[in-house]
């Protein structure tokens, strides 16, 4: 715990560092090319988890003004660009999960305060959005998680490493039953990591799992590496690498297509973080370079409709920088 604080004591000293060096500004008519302005967001944050519930995009928790965690909750109509307040989360989460299941958000795990405060202290309990009922509590998780890759197939859903516990890293699945409201363990990935991405792509009736990316600890390397549970057999398997390491980024399955963009790499570039947008196809069978992101950032959320992926909030600068951005690439065939 001792090697942790410091290397997120160093961390904040550079970031601070390049907030005070850098100022990261954005011209609305030299954005990248296919990338669209959509309406901003209610709030500013980093670290944010999001997703698709029903015709509604919902995101949630993370980090506001002066680094304060939050249980805000905003639902976003990617129809006609109408954002709204929800009633906020029960506690303040960062780093955790969001999927949708018949209309309705669920938001799973995260660390409950700041990294400083309480670096490893994550959160092993389950909401559901139940309308006037408010937030409904459901079954705890076997551990408190952060940072994972997650993912709804059919009435399971798949939670895949992350921090586990007092683990900063690990190889874990666990996988909820959303009818039977019950959590099991599943077998467990290759590679540890933490700051992964997940995504849920493929045939109806035969979607699959990635875990893409993630990193050991901030400041270090980002992983390439990605794998993809089939629920089917049950197995893990390695597909080909990214073209670039990704670590506190967003991906979202589209049709058979898999998108990951952004994350950041401290000491990279004066802000640190990473303008890469990668698209994974079934076909080819690797990833290929769409447009870089406009606005580079961490901790967003990425979240589709239809052909078009919506980069939601995130922070501009690594580790303390926060946004209310929201933009938008359409997908070729």
């Amino acid at each position: 715990m001792g090697d942790s604080r410091n290397r997120l004591s160093l961390a904040l000293a550079t970031a601070v560092s390049c907030l005070a060096g850098a100022v990261v500004l954005v011209d609305a008519s030299e954005r990248q090319s296919g990338w669209e302005a959509q309406p901003a967001s209610p709030l500013a944050r980093t670290e944010v988890a999001a997703g698709k519930a029903g015709r509604y995009f919902w995101v949630v928790g993370g980090f506001g003004e002066a680094a304060a965690p939050s249980a805000e909750v905003e639902r976003y109509d990617p129809r006609t660009g109408e954002w709204t307040l929800m009633p906020p989360l029960p506690i303040t989460l960062n780093h955790a999960g969001v999927f949708g299941y018949r209309g309705k958000p669920y938001v799973f795990g995260g660390f409950v305060d700041a990294p400083l405060a309480g670096a490893g202290d994550a959160s092993s309990r389950l909401f559901r959005w139940d309308g006037e009922n408010g937030w409904t509590e459901l079954a705890s998780a076997p551990a408190g998680r952060a940072a994972f890759a997650i993912g709804r197939i059919g009435r399971r859903v798949y939670v895949a490493g992350g921090a586990v516990g007092t683990a900063a890293k690990s190889t874990r699945l666990d996988v909820y039953d959303l009818r039977r409201d019950r959590w099991r363990e599943g077998p467990p990935m290759s590679v540890a990591r933490e700051h992964l991405a997940g995504a849920v792509a493929g045939r109806p009736g035969r979607r699959l799992l990635y875990a893409i990316g993630g990193r050991d600890f901030y400041g270090g390397a980002n992983y390439r590496t990605v794998e993809r549970f089939n629920p089917r057999t049950g197995r893990w398997r390695r597909l080909a690498d990214t073209r670039v390491g990704h670590g506190g980024f967003g991906a979202v399955g589209v049709g058979r297509r898999v998108v990951v963009m952004g994350g950041e790499a401290p000491g990279s570039s004066a802000a640190g973080t990473i303008p890469d947008v990668e698209i994974y196809g079934p076909h080819r069978k690797r990833w290929r370079g769409l447009p870089d992101m406009p606005t580079p950032r961490h901790g967003l959320g990425v979240v589709a409709r239809r052909k078009r992926v919506f980069a939601i909030e995130g922070g501009t600068v690594t580790f303390v920088g926060i946004s209310n951005l929201v933009e938008s690439l359409r997908l070729g065939r």
